[in-house]
């Protein structure tokens, strides 16, 4: 069993990227985690743990100095950013090949241990570093020479393998041995073989790009490490945007996750909703995100997707009479909750809930944390809610219809027109071509961002307004730059290379393209794909990464970027994000 020929494996080593036991066919443990994080220019991981209960923090580093000991020969063999054909770097498995034989395998074994394979190296030796108020790593197994507590471990002469694992006292510390008995073996050969399983399913994109190809598969790698195996409160397999720092389950993440993985795996697509609508509560509000073993009982939510991903992974019709009936009433509480509790200024349309004494995500319940479209104080009418209710309102009309109830299915149909036709009311500004967010007062919110588009994606406009839309959107001076789409046009003078006020995000390109081929403007809409993969192909070519968002003119890198204002202070750009990497899949084969 080995990957297809015609996959470009990903072999571009990536700093920082995330390295773990995918829950995707394996129990992972959300109260004792175990991720690794790919270190800079040298083999090796920060291997990160819970050490409080809020976040997982270092709790050892370990490299790789594949060298002989003899420090006449004490050149450290650098990693390559590229490595040689043949080798492969995924987020579970790590091969590199020299000459076509293998030098080293790194393998997530399971949720506590890394497989470590070194191979026609003298001498290798292993470091350690551990982390602050954790303790030194404890070494066992015959042949190993420790050097000290905190400095290296000097491998055998010849081939040598060892188990790293993670130890719960009550705070992670690492153990070294060899995997020398029959349950240990058979630890790492049923991860190999669960690794190549994955990949002999994965199909890659009708392209003649190898680039694009490669960056497809290392995005299908991404979307695998980010799956959580069922636990606690969640009974069935979940996404989360990334495995650390954000951790949790959260909801349109969710909804786009599900969009990657219809082409990867079916049945995880439609958990990735799902395990998100078991956690429903009673009056029907769904928490912005949610761990296994917790729960938000009020406060944020997030974007009502759901339905719509659940269509696209599967037509909501085609689903079985009990998970229709069950899906329908968790959607509909859901939409219930949305339009009793986000009235928005109360003209009849939704806004988002806003944190009106916050500096840095002042909205963080619509996903654009810190966009300049909420930088003034006061309840809004949002143009991206009003949208994604629209659909949803669709969705659930189909759904009542399917299970016979004639009369919520027109009621739903009901609300999705009145809806509809409020936004083209009040909504719409006629001299900029645009729709935009309404003030406490009923005033346009003049911030052209991407946001202005999602109505496309909901069949709101009218065919002369789409074109206005498509006019705006392909005017150099607004939102047609090197990398479109904008989440902030570079005309606003608010406009700053800083999370959701002016960079790229690949979700937003989704929903604009979908909504551009909806309403006939199909090679409008497979150019701003094409420019989109492009881009991502280009900068994970050159990081080894995914990221959340993009520089619009294609120059900063983008691990590196501003995020609220900081480089250095808080989250810093997210590496291997699941949207990203979902929907660059979906992209890739929908367009």
């Amino acid at each position: 069993m080995k990957p297809s020929p015609k996959i470009a494996m990903p072999n571009v080593w990536g700093e920082g990227a995330p390295f773990a036991l995918s829950g995707l066919d394996a129990p992972t443990d959300y109260a004792r985690p175990v991720v690794g994080k790919l270190l800079e220019g040298r083999f090796g991981l920060e291997v990160l743990g819970l050490r409080d209960p809020a976040q997982i923090h270092l709790a050892a580093a370990f490299e790789f100095h594949l060298t002989s000991a003899d420090p006449r020969e004490a050149a450290r063999l650098k990693v390559p950013r590229k490595l040689a054909a043949g080798s492969v770097v995924t987020n579970d498995r790590i091969l590199w090949k020299r000459g076509g034989s293998s030098v080293l395998e790194l393998l997530a074994v399971d949720r506590a241990s890394f497989f470590l394979s070194v191979k026609g190296v003298k001498r290798p030796l292993l470091l350690w570093k551990k982390g602050p108020a954790i303790s030194s790593p404890s070494i066992s197994g015959k042949g190993f020479t420790v050097a000290c507590a905190e400095g290296s471990l000097e491998l055998g002469e010849g081939p040598s393998e060892l188990l790293i694992r993670a130890v719960y006292p009550s705070a992670p510390t690492l153990a070294v041995s060899g995997p020398g008995g029959v349950k240990e073996k058979a630890l790492v050969d049923a991860a190999r073989k669960r690794h190549l399983q994955f990949w002999s399913r994965y199909r890659a994109p009708k392209t003649p790009s190898a680039s694009l190809r490669m960056m497809d598969a290392k995005a299908a790698s991404i979307l695998r490490v980010n799956v959580e195996s069922a636990q606690g409160k969640t009974s069935m397999r979940w996404t989360t945007p990334d495995r650390t720092p954000h951790r949790q389950m959260w909801i349109w993440d969710s909804a786009f996750h599900a969009l990657g993985w219809k082409y990867l795996d079916a049945a995880m697509a439609r958990e990735a909703i799902f395990a998100v609508l078991e956690r429903t509560h009673g009056n029907g509000f769904i928490p912005i995100s949610v761990d296994p073993l917790g729960d938000r009982l009020n406060g944020e939510s997030q974007p009502p997707i759901l339905g719509w991903a659940l269509d696209r992974v599967l037509p909501v019709e085609r689903l079985e009479p009990k998970a229709r009936v069950w899906a329908y009433g968790k959607l509909s509480a859901f939409l219930g909750w949305m339009g009793r509790e986000r009235v928005g200024a109360g003209r009849g349309l939704l806004g988002w809930l806003k944190a009106e004494d916050s500096v840095t995500c002042r909205c963080g319940e619509s996903g654009w944390d810190n966009s300049t479209r909420f930088d003034h104080p006061g309840p809004d009418d949002h143009i991206d809610l009003v949208s994604f209710a629209a659909n949803e309102y669709a969705v659930l009309a189909r759904l009542a219809a399917s299970l016979g109830k004639k009369s919520e299915s027109e009621a739903w149909e009901n609300k999705r027109r009145a809806l509809a036709d409020r936004v083209n009311e009040l909504m719409w500004c006629e001299e900029d071509g645009l729709y935009y967010d309404l003030d406490q007062a009923g005033a346009f919110v003049r911030v052209q961002s991407a946001a202005c588009f999602y109505p496309l994606a909901a069949g709101i406009p009218t065919p002369a307004r789409s074109a206005r839309l498509r006019e705006a959107l392909l005017d150099p001076k607004r939102f047609a730059t090197r990398v479109p789409v904008p989440s902030i046009s570079p005309a606003e003078k608010a406009f700053a290379k800083d999370m959701w006020r002016g960079p790229m995000w690949v979700n937003s390109n989704y929903l604009i393209a979908d909504g551009l081929r909806r309403y006939g403007f199909a090679a409008d809409a497979k150019g701003l794909v094409g420019k989109t993969l492009a881009e991502l192909a280009r900068w994970y070519q050159t990081t080894g990464v995914l990221c959340e968002y993009y520089d619009v003119d294609g120059k900063e890198d983008p691990r590196f970027q501003l995020r609220k204002a900081s480089r250095t202070e808080g989250l810093r750009v997210i590496r291997d994000y699941g949207w990203t990497a979902s929907l660059a899949l979906a992209m890739a084969r929908e367009f």
